[in-house]
Formats: structure tokens, C-alpha cells, sequence
């Protein structure tokens, strides 16, 4: 069975429809709430001591800052950057095909995390909240929009291992088959995957790494404490003499050090909080094939070939080599350790960025049409005019 239909940016609904009332108030207020949490304590002393005016101003910027993330993060949720142009989705009891102009994928359905029906939209999730979502519209009926759903339904529910056919790079663009490319096998940690989640800091971490900003919070809170409610009076009742220019300075860069390291404590506590949540397929061995047009990355559960002007930004972040997706999240994770040496972990980021750069360069009209991908159904609302 198989659908052509096109995305829209306002698509991602379906999927925030498909979530649990907890994991929407996850969703919307982690960021504000960490904020918020991170200003707390420094705020409260502020509040209880003779600075209550410079606590009442903070807390002023402080509730603005958690608002914008919120607005942010409520705009990041109603829409999302589509690719433009026809996409034909195509199921099978052993997996799912995926054909756009840009891109190709071949995925098993154990790589599929859960398929529902929202509304009037059928919505095929990957773990994470990636996926594919096909309005009913784009069917030739109803009842056909409910076969597909039916169908997809079974064989996700049915599927017990993976058809060796996932792997089969017959299916992949013709561009794959470039002599011109890089490959490398690796299998990524969670804790590569936890960073790539937005994190502090590199991604393999040390005790120490966790424990220095826990104990930067406690002593900047600590010392905060002493100068705005701790008892630091001479012995007859007079407040031992500060400079006032050097007060405020001391004052304010304890603030500033409170709030920060705060913030990177509940950061670092969310890190290991998403430890558990990293899906198993993420941590299969993977090889990546880089050329001069795109990337392919393949595991046991399912291939993909995408060209480098739908992709974002290639790069290195320490001991990782990165490549984006639209939405500026890493999609792909290279450990420089996979490499024989450093040699060729920097040849294969010179290509890989140049050949993302170039790319991305002649094609970069593409930009301007990321965010406007509609299409118009005639009046029949059952039959798009790609079918």
C-alpha cells in the first residue's frame, strides 16, 4: 500500500495530539521551570535582605525570560521547517518506504516507535518525536485513509524481527553509488545521545565534570547568603564596613555565578534523567557513507540516503563529528574515536563540511521555501491534487 502526500509546517500538531497530558506539560514548561528554578534561591536571599528592591527587579527579568522560552517553545510546537515537494510512503509487512526528491529511506517497523489516528491525520512516530504524518485528504476516501491506518497498525503490531530487505541498498538514490565518498562504522553511547538531546559540556562526562558546577552553586549560594541574610555584624551591632562600589560589584557577580551554576546543575540532572530515555536502535552499530551529495547512514533497522541542502549544518564538537537536521539537532554522531587516528577523522570532516558547505551553498534558494510547503485540495476532501 502507498500514498503520495506533502508536508506543512503546521503538520506538527498531529504529533502533540498524540501526547499524554504529562508529556505535554513536559514539552511546554522544562525550559521556563529550570529558569525559574535556577533564579530561585538567589531571588528568595535577595527578597529577605535590605536588597529587596534589586530581588523584585530580578525576579521582573527573570519571570520575562521564562515567559519568552515558553512562547518559544509553544512556536517551535505549532509548526515546524518542512521540506517542499511530493513524498511517496509506501508500507509493507517487513518495513516502510520513503521517496522525496531529496530523499530516500528504507526503515523497519521495530524502528518504529507507534502509529495512530488523530483527527483526520494518520501519524507514524519514530522514537524521540520524529516521523511521518499524512493527512486523510491526500487518500482517494475515507475508507481508504483507514486501511492505511489499519494496515500500518497490524504490521507494526505484528513485527517481531527485521527482514534482511531494510538493509538492501539497491533501493537508495543513484547519487549513492559515487565513487567520490568516506565511510566509517561506529556505534554511538547514550551519553553521546543524552548531549545531543541539549546538554552543558562535552559529552563524555567525568565525576568531577557533574560535581564542579553542584559545588560552584552551593558555595556562590553560600557566600550570597552570608552578604544578604547571614549574620555579619561587628560585636556591638555595627555591619562590618564594605565599600559600597565593591559591595554591589561582589553582589552582583554572585548572583550571576548563582543563577549560572544553578542552571547547570538542573541541566546536568536533566542529562542523566534523559539517560533512560534513549531508544536501544539509537545505539545499534551504524555506518555512515559521506559524498559529495549527501550522506547515507544505516543500520540493521533501517537505511537512509539525504542530500546535504535538506540537511544543516556539518561540524565538530570535541570528540564529535556532527551533521544536523533541518531543525538543528544532531542527526548524526560520529566519536572521532571510530577513526584509525586523528588523520582521518579530519579528512573525513574536511570533505564532510566542504561537501555540506558547497551544497548548501548552490541550493540555497531552497531556505526561502522551507516554511511555506502547502498544498490545495480540490473540492472533493478525500483527493489531493498530487494523487
Amino acid at each position: 500500500m502507498e500514498v503520495k502526500y506533502e508536508n506543512q509546517p503546521a503538520d506538527i500538531q498531529y504529533i502533540v495530539r498524540t501526547r499524554s497530558t504529562w508529556a505535554l506539560a513536559e514539552m511546554f514548561l522544562t525550559a521556563p521551570l529550570m529558569v525559574l528554578l535556577a533564579a530561585a534561591p538567589a531571588c528568595g536571599m535577595l527578597l529577605l535582605s535590605r536588597y529587596f528592591v534589586a530581588g523584585v527587579l530580578v525576579i521582573a527579568g527573570v519571570i520575562f525570560s521564562a515567559g519568552w522560552l515558553f512562547w518559544k517553545v509553544r512556536q517551535a510546537i505549532r509548526s515546524s521547517k518542512v521540506i517542499p515537494g511530493v513524498i511517496r510512503l509506501r508500507i509493507t509487512p517487513a518495513f516502510l518506504d520513503v521517496e522525496h526528491a531529496e530523499y530516500r529511506s528504507r526503515l523497519s517497523w521495530l524502528a518504529i516507535e507507534s502509529v495512530h489516528h488523530v483527527d483526520d491525520a494518520l501519524v507514524i512516530l519514530q522514537p524521540m518525536g520524529r516521523g511521518y504524518i499524512v493527512r486523510d485528504s491526500f487518500f482517494k476516501s475515507a475508507e481508504a485513509a483507514q486501511q492505511f491506518f489499519a494496515a500500518a497498525s497490524q504490521y507494526h503490531a505484528s513485527t517481531k524481527a527485521v527482514d534482511p530487505t531494510v538493509s538492501d541498498r539497491s533501493s537508495l538514490p543513484a547519487w549513492t553509488g559515487d565513487s567520490s565518498r568516506h565511510s566509517i562504522s561506529y556505534q554511538n553511547t547514550i551519553a553521546q545521545w543524552t548531549w545531543a538531546l541539549k546538554t552543558i559540556g562535552a559529552a563524555n562526562k567525568t565525576i568531577f565534570t557533574y560535581l564542579y558546577p553542584i559545588l560552584l552553586c552551593v558555595g556562590s549560594n553560600g557566600i550570597l547568603a552570608y552578604m544578604t541574610i547571614g549574620d555579619f555584624r561587628q560585636a556591638d551591632g555595627g555591619r562590618v564596613p564594605l565599600d559600597s562600589t565593591f559591595e554591589l560589584f561582589l553582589l552582583m557577580l554572585l548572583l550571576l555565578i548563582s543563577i549560572a551554576s544553578s542552571f547547570a546543575t538542573l541541566m546536568l540532572l536533566r542529562e542523566l534523567a534523559n539517560r533512560v530515555r534513549i531508544p536501544d536502535i539509537w545505539l545499534l552499530p551504524k555506518t555512515v557513507d559521506i559524498y559529495p551529495q549527501g550522506l547515507v547512514s544505516g543500520t540493521s533497522v533501517g537505511t537512509s540516503a539525504i542530500r546535504w541542502p535538506v540537511l544543516g549544518a556539518a561540524y565538530r564538537q570535541k570528540e564529535l563529528l556532527c551533521v544536523d537536521d533541518q531543525q538543528g539537532r544532531p542527526t548524526v554522531i560520529v566519536p572521532a574515536s571510530a577513526f584509525p587516528d586523528e588523520t582521518a577523522a579530519e579528512a573525513f570532516l574536511a570533505d564532510m563540511t566542504a561537501w555540506n558547505d558547497a551544497a548548501i551553498e548552490a541550493s540555497a534558494s531552497i531556505d526561502d521555501t522551507l516554511i511555506v510547503a502547502e498544498s490545495v485540495d480540490d473540492q472533493n476532501p478525500y483527493r489531493s491534487p498530487q494523487t
